[in-house]
């Protein structure tokens, strides 16, 4: 359905989708670093700006969207989906995770990561930072905007 387009507006207009999507990408990454992941000090932005840096300039990255491949719409999601849950939106990033797995099936592997940070601090067994009420609701959040996405498709 993203692919729609190339039919009645360009013959290129996902490979335009797919290069969007790796600027994103670049994006996230640069804004994850800085917020998230990288140690906060003088150097930090520098390094976040030459880390995202590598991403956006590498060739093989554009290449293999602009022949076709749709899997920076695919990172996007995942990037998104760790963005938001970071950012403490679980609900938003179980339904990217629902989205992330229609587009292709293993990303669900990060799930159970997103599990764990879900819960945690929540309980003192590993047991209970897994199962407690915002996990099932992520898990169930997640499971039904992949089963939603897919009983919408297989009715068109």
């Amino acid at each position: 359905m993203l692919l729609t387009p190339n039919g009645w507006l360009h013959p290129s207009f996902g490979k335009y989708i797919f290069a969007l999507c790796d600027i994103v990408n670049g994006i996230l990454i640069y804004r994850l670093l800085k917020s998230n992941i990288l140690k906060k000090n003088d150097s930090t932005e520098r390094l976040a700006t030459i880390y995202s840096a590598v991403h956006l300039l590498n060739p093989l990255v554009f290449s293999i969207s602009t022949r076709g491949s749709s899997e920076s719409v695919l990172s996007s999601f995942i990037l998104l989906t760790l963005y938001a849950a970071l950012k403490g939106h679980w609900d938003l990033s179980a339904i990217l995770l629902g989205l992330s797995t229609h587009w292709k099936i293993y990303p669900v592997i990060y799930g159970v990561a997103c599990l764990g940070v879900v819960g945690e601090g929540i309980g003192r067994s590993h047991l209970h930072t897994l199962v407690n009420t915002k996990s099932i609701r992520f898990a169930v959040i997640s499971a039904g905007t992949f089963v939603l996405l897919g009983i919408g498709c297989y009715g068109m």
